[in-house]
């Protein structure tokens, strides 16, 4: 399961609009597997599967625990989170999947981190 699209990957690779936060932390490269779709207004694209909704959600939320505290760094990971965070909702009300336990999962996950 991919939290991004390959399309989406290879455009934002050559925009250069990759976040620190999808690099490998020691070299520094472009880490394809830490990509995370961001939020664009599109309502063309088809939204991501319930359980790649949830491993995106757990991703994103294990790298603020990952993260030292340093309060420009915390900074920075919030404004990363919350627009990957909200490409997540958007994805999650526009997806037609029936099963509410992994919806109120990630609705669960998401509100702690605004509450964090």
């Amino acid at each position: 399961m991919e939290m991004c699209s390959k399309e989406e990957i290879d455009l934002r690779i050559s925009l250069g609009n990759i976040s620190k936060y999808e690099r490998d932390p020691i070299s520094l490269e472009i880490d394809k597997k830490r990509m995370v779709k961001i939020y664009i207004r599109n309502e063309n694209e088809k939204p991501r599967s319930l359980l790649n909704l949830l491993k995106t959600t757990n991703y994103l939320l294990n790298l603020l625990i990952d993260t030292p505290y340093d309060i420009n760094e915390l900074r920075n990971l919030y404004l990363f989170l919350k627009d990957r965070l909200k490409a997540v909702r958007k994805d999650l009300k526009r997806n037609e999947e029936d099963c509410s336990k992994i919806r109120l999962t990630i609705l669960g996950l998401i509100i702690v981190f605004y509450i964090y």
